[in-house]
């Protein structure tokens, strides 16, 4: 039950600062009469988000309701939160917060009080309770890496297009680097969000995790059983 309030806050949580930050962002037309809060990472961030609490719910509602467990969505979910739900969370919270501290002109200003950047870029860090709430199985670490990587591809050549569009970047520093610099500076956010993955990897490992006096007792216990019904047995016979 306790998973299942998580999952509610978050669908509830995710949804309401989509709308917030949709609401509050600037809307400009692009070329295609696209708004320009599609180009930003944090609204990509609450879509996932979205889409993934909305998941979770629907299994915890069927699985209370009906016994039954679908192993398939089970294993998307799963590999959503791996891949993509975990790291970008992190990374959104992250690479916001950081160049907002070097310098706020940076990010595009869209003439939001401060409660609504905590709202969209740092209450998203519940999500990483997950482990906690939920036995999230990690997929294969190819699988995971490359789905990681596939994701990060895609929306750094989504900005490109976008602008190639519009002519209006999504980030404010992005239009002050040369070619060169927004080739390395991509390579190294692909590469800051795949080893996000690995983070997630490890923090799930440690939920996994069995310490070793906790083991000794186990293994305690289970001797003293057998010795029982061994000893019962020898008794009765």
């Amino acid at each position: 039950m306790s998973a299942t309030i998580f999952h509610l806050y978050g669908l509830l949580h995710s949804s309401a600062a989509l709308m917030l930050f949709n609401t509050r962002t600037t809307l400009h037309k692009s070329a295609e009469g696209k708004p320009p809060q599609w180009r930003f990472l944090t609204s990509f961030n609450l879509t996932v988000q979205f889409v993934f609490f909305a998941i979770s719910l629907y299994l915890d509602l069927v699985t209370i309701l009906t016994k039954f467990r679908c192993q398939l969505l089970c294993t998307i979910r799963d590999l959503m939160f791996a891949a993509i739900v975990f790291p970008l969370s992190l990374f959104v919270f992250t690479n916001f917060w950081l160049i907002f501290e070097l310098n706020n002109e940076l990010i595009e200003s869209t003439s939001m009080p401060v409660w609504c950047s905590h709202v969209f870029h740092t209450l998203i860090l519940f999500v990483v309770f997950e482990n906690h709430f939920s036995q999230v199985e990690y997929p294969s670490k190819k699988l995971g890496l490359l789905m990681n990587v596939y994701v990060s591809l895609c929306f750094a050549s989504y900005i490109i297009w976008s602008q190639f569009q519009s002519g209006i970047w999504g980030y404010n520093f992005m239009k002050m680097m040369r070619v060169y610099q927004r080739v390395a500076f991509i390579a190294a956010q692909t590469v800051f969000f795949a080893s996000l993955y690995f983070f997630g990897e490890l923090v799930n490992r440690l939920y996994d995790y069995t310490p070793p006096f906790k083991q000794v007792h186990t293994a305690l216990s289970d001797s003293s059983r057998v010795f029982a019904g061994f000893s019962v047995g020898k008794k009765s016979s």
